[in-house]
C-alpha cells in the first residue's frame, strides 16, 4: 500500500512538473536609484525600450546619462551615451559630444547599433563646430556618423554628415548602413559601406533601418507612406546584401509607434512581431508576420515587442497599461502559447540573450533590474 501510494505521489509530482511555466530567476540589480545623482551630477536615464539597447549577446548595455550644466550662458540638460559591462560592472563613456536633446535617441537606439561580436558600436552624433563638447544633433547642429570602441570609448568619426545621420549595422557586422535626411526638405539618402572600410554608398531605397533578421540578411525598414497618407510610416523588409526592398509587412495603419517600439525578430528569425493598431477606435496589438509564409499569422492584444526571447520562436512582450507599471509575458509565436512573467509589478525596458530588463521600486526608489528566463519542462 506505501510502495502504491508513493508511485501515485511520483506520478502526481510528475504531473505538476510538467505543468511549470516559465518563470524570472537569477535577478541582479544593474542601477541601484535610477535618481541618484554621482559626485559629478551624472544621473542614468531609463524610463524604456528606446532609452537602452543591449548588445546581441545580452552582455552590455548602452544607455545615457543626463546632468544639468551651462551650456552658452544657460542652464541646459545635457546627455551622454555611456555602455555598461554587465559582468565587470565597468561603464566606458563614449568619447562623443554630448547632447542637450533626447529626442535623436529614440530613433537611435531603436536600430542596431552593437556589431555582432560586442566590440564596436556605430553612432550619429552632433557636429560640435564650436568644440565646446555639447551639441544639439538634428536641431541646431547638423549630425555625423562615428564608429566606437567599446573597451576604450574611443571614437572615430565617419566621412558622413547630413541635418540627421542615423546608422545601423547589419547582421554580420560587415557593413554599415546610414540613413542621411533632412527633416525640413522631407527628404534623405540611405547609405551602405563595408564595416572596415566605412566608404557610405548611396542606395536606391529611402528608409529608416530598424531591427536585423537573426537568420538572414534581411533588415526592416520604415519607409515614408504613400502620398494619400500623410502621417506615420510603412515597414518594409530590405535585402542587405543585394541592397534592394523585398516587400512590403503589412500593417492596420500607418503609426509613429514603429520609432519608440520596432519590429522584433524571434531567436529562429522566422516571425516578425510589429506594433500595430486598429484604426477606429485605435486598439493596440502585437501583429505577428511569419517571413518564411508571407502572411500574418495572429497577433497578441495590448502588448508591444520588447526583445527574443530564450528559445527559438519565443518573443518577450509589454504590456500596453495606464501608468508606469505594465508588465511582461512570454508569448511562443509557433504554438501561440502564453505566460506571465512579472505581472503588474515591473515596468519592462528590454531583452535578449534569455534575459530580461525591467524598472521596478525599491526603498530607495526605481531601480533596473535584470533577470534570466527559466524554461523548466517547455519544449521549443
Amino acid at each position: 500500500m506505501r510502495t502504491g501510494c508513493a508511485l501515485l505521489a511520483l506520478v502526481l509530482a510528475s504531473v505538476a512538473a510538467a505543468g511549470e511555466g516559465p518563470k524570472l530567476v537569477d535577478e541582479a540589480r544593474i542601477l541601484s536609484n535610477l535618481d541618484r545623482v554621482d559626485d559629478r551630477g551624472w544621473r542614468a536615464c531609463v524610463r524604456g525600450p528606446y532609452d537602452v539597447q543591449l548588445s546581441p549577446d545580452g552582455t552590455k548595455l548602452l544607455y545615457l546619462e543626463s546632468r544639468n550644466q551651462k551650456v552658452g550662458g544657460q542652464d541646459r540638460t545635457v546627455r551622454r551615451p555611456v555602455v555598461r559591462d554587465l559582468a565587470s560592472k565597468q561603464v566606458i563613456v563614449l568619447a562623443v559630444p554630448m547632447a542637450t536633446s533626447d529626442d535623436v535617441f529614440a530613433y537611435l537606439f531603436t536600430s542596431r547599433l552593437f556589431d555582432p561580436a560586442g566590440r564596436r558600436l556605430v553612432l550619429g552624433v552632433g557636429i560640435d563646430a564650436d568644440g565646446d563638447g555639447v551639441t544639439s544633433p538634428g536641431m541646431q547642429d547638423g549630425m555625423q556618423a562615428a564608429m566606437c570602441d567599446i573597451a576604450t570609448g574611443k571614437a572615430t568619426l565617419l566621412d558622413l554628415r547630413g541635418p540627421a545621420v542615423l546608422p545601423s549595422f547589419g547582421r554580420t557586422g560587415k557593413h554599415v548602413f546610414a540613413l542621411s535626411y533632412d527633416v525640413k526638405k522631407d527628404t534623405g539618402t540611405l547609405y551602405r559601406a563595408d564595416a572596415e572600410r566605412l566608404a557610405f554608398q548611396p542606395l536606391k531605397l529611402l528608409g529608416l533601418p530598424r531591427t536585423v533578421c537573426p537568420a538572414a540578411d534581411v533588415m526592416t525598414m520604415l519607409v515614408k507612406p504613400a502620398k494619400e497618407k500623410k502621417t506615420g510610416y510603412g515597414l518594409v523588409l530590405f535585402d542587405t546584401k543585394a541592397g534592394r526592398r523585398i516587400l512590403d509587412v503589412p500593417t492596420q495603419g500607418y503609426n509613429w509607434n514603429l520609432i519608440k517600439y520596432p519590429p522584433r525578430w524571434t531567436p529562429d528569425g522566422r516571425y516578425l512581431y510589429v506594433y500595430d493598431h486598429t484604426p477606429y477606435p485605435a486598439k493596440y496589438h502585437s501583429a505577428i508576420w511569419d517571413r518564411e509564409t508571407t502572411k500574418l499569422l495572429g497577433r497578441v492584444d495590448t502588448m508591444y515587442p520588447l526583445g527574443p526571447g530564450p528559445t527559438r520562436t519565443t518573443m518577450v512582450l509589454g504590456k500596453v497599461m495606464a501608468g508606469s507599471k505594465r508588465g511582461m509575458i512570454l508569448h511562443d509565436a509557433a504554438t501561440d502559447k502564453r505566460w506571465d512573467l512579472a505581472g503588474r509589478k515591473v515596468r519592462p525596458v528590454t531583452a535578449a540573450g534569455g534575459r530580461v530588463f525591467y524598472v521596478k521600486w525599491t526603498d530607495n526608489g526605481d531601480a533596473l533590474f535584470s533577470a534570466r528566463i527559466a524554461m523548466p519542462n517547455v519544449r521549443n
